[in-house]
């Protein structure tokens, strides 16, 4: 394909967090801005790869992926109050983050 329209494709796959660009062919494409781009880890929510993924994965599996939001604290501050008075304004931020993201992909079948 790339000989045909001359624009590198690539080939990923998802590894945990992120995609995996398992095959690339940069190296055939005369309009390749660097050599490939085998091995590397484009963001679920940072690359086009990644948004793709998200926008035909089942809703069940981009809820996992996206719905995780965490708070850096000292273990001895984290008490029941700690987690009572946090835990609302983190699930808001994270259901903002989430409709943030729902909004800039394509949602697939």
């Amino acid at each position: 394909m790339t000989r045909r329209i001359r624009w590198p494709l690539a080939l990923g796959t998802l590894d945990e967090d992120a995609i995996v660009v398992r095959y690339s062919t940069m190296p055939a494409s005369p309009l390749a801005v660097q050599s490939t781009t085998l091995g590397h880890r484009p963001g679920l929510i940072e690359s086009a790869m990644g948004l793709a993924y998200l926008a035909h994965c089942p809703a069940n599996e981009r809820a996992i992926l996206l719905g995780v939001l965490s708070m850096t604290t000292f273990g001895r501050s984290m008490t029941r109050v700690t987690i009572a008075r946090h835990v609302p304004v983190l699930q808001e931020t994270a259901g903002e983050i989430a409709s943030g993201v729902r909004d800039r992909m394509v949602i697939g079948p």
